[in-house]
């Protein structure tokens, strides 16, 4: 049914941080919601070893990754609804943030949001093509971390959040 609000479930199975599902499911929803999409992505969160075999099994990569999305039915067009995974490796996320001096709790929120796009059909295997769906990625992450700070959802800028909810990216920590 088009039109109505991105369904997103979060599955964690690591335990390398902590994760903060209201976060994910609402990052995700703004990326999809921006796009025009709705449906249901499953957002899951994996270890070391799970994301390599799952790269490796897919990809015939054998190498941790920090990302990978499926679109289940193939990329959808604005206003489709859209079924996808999206797996991300905390244990990546973390070793990127701190290469980047990045919160990890934000880098979390970009692979996911990146994790999306892919699924919405941007693809990076050209540089070009990289440059911009990253450049894309960090505009909603900065529209989610801004409407975050003001204490609002990122969907619906008026809605406003328990402080105790719009704490969680507005300082460095460990984990979202």
């Amino acid at each position: 049914m088009k039109g109505r609000r991105p369904r997103v479930l979060v599955s964690d199975s690591q335990s390398d941080m902590r994760i903060d599902a209201r976060a994910v499911v609402r990052a995700a929803q703004l990326a999809l919601e921006i796009n025009g999409a709705s449906g249901t992505v499953s957002v899951v969160f994996l270890g070391r070893d799970q994301m390599r075999r799952l790269n490796r099994r897919w990809f015939r990569r054998n190498r941790l990754t920090d990302v990978i999305a499926f679109p289940l039915g193939g990329p959808c067009a604005p206003g489709d609804d859209l079924a996808g995974e999206v797996f991300v490796c905390p244990a990546r996320a973390l070793a990127q943030a701190r290469e980047s001096a990045e919160n990890p709790a934000v880098e979390i929120l970009r692979l996911v949001i990146h994790g999306v796009l892919h699924l919405l059909g941007r693809t990076d295997a050209a540089e070009r093509d990289r440059r911009e769906m990253l450049s894309e990625g960090d505009g909603i992450l900065r529209r989610f971390l801004r409407a975050d700070r003001a204490g609002r959802k990122a969907g619906d800028c008026r809605a406003p959040l328990s402080a105790k909810q719009g704490k969680h990216l507005t300082r460095r920590m460990p984990y979202i």
